[in-house]
């Protein structure tokens, strides 16, 4: 799976508003329909932190005002992983009287390898 793959499943999670995004799910995966709200966010997202075991990054959301971060694995069976550092720096001041949030370029992101 490469970087490319991995934002269209967090750019569909964000647009269905929920980490698992299959509703019915496939017959073999377990799944408590009654806890299924558990799964959903009501708010739309401006960061989004997702590991996977491709190598760590962060990025825009395409078509989102949002942050994509994969910090990699923090631990691994020969190794040490890495880890995400996340700053968001407070909005100009006086603040504009915008309903955008500009999160995108507020954001810095920093992949610590350990």
């Amino acid at each position: 799976m490469t970087k490319a793959h991995i934002t269209k499943y967090v750019v569909h999670d964000a647009h269905m508003h929920r980490f698992y995004p299959i509703v019915p799910g496939h017959e073999g995966i377990n799944i408590d329909y009654q806890r299924l709200e558990a799964l959903e966010f009501p708010a739309k997202p401006h960061l989004l932190v997702m590991t996977s075991l491709l190598k760590q990054f962060a990025k825009p959301l395409p078509g989102y005002d949002a942050v994509f971060v994969n910090p990699g694995q923090f631990c691994r069976k020969q190794a040490l992983g890495s880890c995400a550092l996340v700053t968001i720096h407070p909005k100009p001041t006086p603040p504009e009287r915008s309903e955008t949030i500009d999160i995108v370029s507020r954001c810095r992101v920093d992949l610590v390898q350990f």
